[in-house]
């Protein structure tokens, strides 16, 4: 320790009007007694651990047990240890560096700051109470940092940087909006039974390839978002059987994600909704027993999603008729994923959920170009064209867009058994017995002879209902009955329309049918 010094405490690289802050709350009086690479400080602030650690030790307890709770930018050579400790007054370590152990045990803290702190050695808060608000914005823990089981209001860990072993697990609570905006997680991290009851954010934030990020068992309450982060290493959502991680009005977003190993994303045994992976690419993503499903157990449908989409303000993302196709591609991707995995019932659902989207992008542009016939009938013209309407529309009809072999199944039986059997029963044709050669049967009909032709055996008129079951079945084949055709041009087209028609709708049928059963 050298001679008392006259000059200033050197503080740190702050600005001179932070120096002054800091000098008056934390310096004090306190000499000037340590000299490191040319700049002078005092006790509290000198970087070294050559410092007087007894002498330390009496004036950080002092001064806590005089209320003074100011400790910005102090460099702590000895360790921190805080049991049943109740802090009512802000607590501020700003830029603080702490060269040993750090431990709060059934804590409370009002207002904590650690901004821009260096934690050197393991860090641990355990079932702490942070009563109003936390704040750990740009700090560093280089060793290992526990807050298991504590609990949070509001609390912001924005630019940390996780090195070691973290652990937010053991039934954390976080009672209001955390924020790990552009957080770094370099090792192994547990959220597992962590329970977030308000919205929580990783957005930017960057998982390295060592990371090993766990939320089994968790709950998200509200949204949980990772727009912009970076995945290289692992991260884990896995529900339990009483606890589900995505409660009734939380949301997930992945939005513009950076998936340098999607591989190593997995969801297991959770509740998924496909408009959460909008701008994200899930094809390797690692899906397993997932329930796709809203939160009052309804089977998800393209309008729900589109709901969901707008009532998030994704308007101000991207245009109305973005999110329809954004959700159309999130759909095909998570199909491609399923039918990679041989989960193919979930794969033709999220098919079928795309083409409905699509199928409700036509009919809104539809909409809109009726409603701005004059003003924007140029833009819209691309985007609306008559004929693929109509064929989306048809595909829709007949058989979900081939993906459900019941719907296609019923259309055709619909087809050759009712509608076409009726239009038959109203037509006029000519009948002729089938047992005798047509052509003399013909010829007598035909003849002008009144006497020969009251022989004749061919009737006209419509077809009884099971007569016209036959002939629609024989038409839908295509088999030619020479003694039973429409005598109308109206009954010849009904007939051909059902010789095309028929066979498209069986061939839907065989699409939607090996679909299913494709291995």
């Amino acid at each position: 320790m050298s001679n008392h010094k006259t000059s200033l405490c050197y503080v740190g690289n702050f600005p001179d009007i932070v120096k002054e802050h800091i000098r008056q709350d934390v310096c004090q009086n306190l000499s000037v007694e340590y000299k490191v690479e040319y700049n002078d400080y005092c006790l509290f602030h000198a970087p070294t651990v050559d410092k007087d650690k007894v002498e330390f030790d009496a004036l950080f307890n002092k001064r806590i047990k005089d209320n003074h709770s100011h400790f910005e930018a102090v460099v702590f050579p000895v360790p921190l240890d805080f049991n049943h400790a109740n802090f009512t007054l802000p607590l501020n370590f700003k830029d603080a560096t702490f060269l040993s152990s750090v431990a709060f045990y059934k804590s409370r803290l009002k207002y904590a700051y650690f901004d821009q702190v260096r934690f050197n050695g393991f860090v641990q808060f355990h079932l702490c109470f942070f009563g109003e608000l936390a704040t750990f914005t740009g700090a560093t823990f280089y060793s290992g940092a526990w807050f298991t089981g504590s609990h949070f209001k509001r609390s912001r860990f924005d630019r940390v940087t996780f090195a070691g072993e973290t652990r937010f697990n053991s039934w954390v609570k976080f009672l209001d909006e955390a924020d790990f905006g552009s957080a770094k997680f370099l090792g192994a991290t547990a959220f597992d039974t962590a329970t977030f009851e308000s919205s929580v954010s990783f957005d930017e934030a960057e998982f390295d390839e060592d990371s090993q990020v766990s939320f089994y068992g968790s709950s998200f309450q509200a949204s949980v978002t990772f727009n912009k982060a970076i995945f290289k290493g692992h991260l884990n959502f896995e529900g339990v059987e009483s606890r589900d991680v995505f409660g009734d009005i939380s949301g997930l977003s992945l939005r513009k994600a950076r998936l340098e190993a999607p591989e190593k994303l997995s969801f297991h045994s959770v509740r998924l909704r496909p408009h959460w992976f909008i701008e994200a690419d899930s094809r390797r993503f690692v899906l397993t027993n997932i329930r796709w499903e809203t939160a009052k157990v309804r089977e998800i449908k393209a309008k729900d999603e589109l709901s969901s989409l707008e009532d998030a303000n994704t308007a101000t993302h991207c245009p109305t008729f973005a999110r329809y196709r954004l959700l159309s591609i999130a759909c095909r991707q998570l199909a491609e994923n399923a039918g990679t995995n041989n989960r193919f019932e979930e794969a033709s659902m999220l098919r079928r959920m795309a083409m409905d989207t699509e199928w409700l992008e036509k009919k809104a542009s539809f909409r809109n170009w009726i409603g701005n016939a004059f003003k924007r009938a140029e833009k819209l013209k691309s985007r609306f064209r008559a004929g693929d309407f109509f064929i989306h529309g048809l595909y829709r009809f007949t058989s979900r867009y081939g993906e459900s072999w019941a719907w296609a199944s019923g259309v055709l039986l619909l087809m050759i058994l009712m509608i076409f059997p009726l239009f038959y029963t109203r037509t006029n044709f000519q009948t002729c017995p089938r047992e005798k050669p047509l052509a003399m049967t013909i010829a007598i009909c035909a003849s002008n002879d009144e006497q020969v032709k009251k022989s004749c055996e061919c009737r006209q008129g419509g077809l009884g209902f099971g007569e016209a079951v036959v002939h629609s079945l024989t038409t839908a084949t295509l088999q030619s009955v020479d003694y039973r055709k429409p005598t109308t041009k109206k009954g010849e087209t009904a007939v051909i329309l059902e010789k095309i028609f028929a066979p498209l709708q069986a061939a839907l049928l065989a699409l939607a049918l090996r679909r299913k059963f494709m291995r």
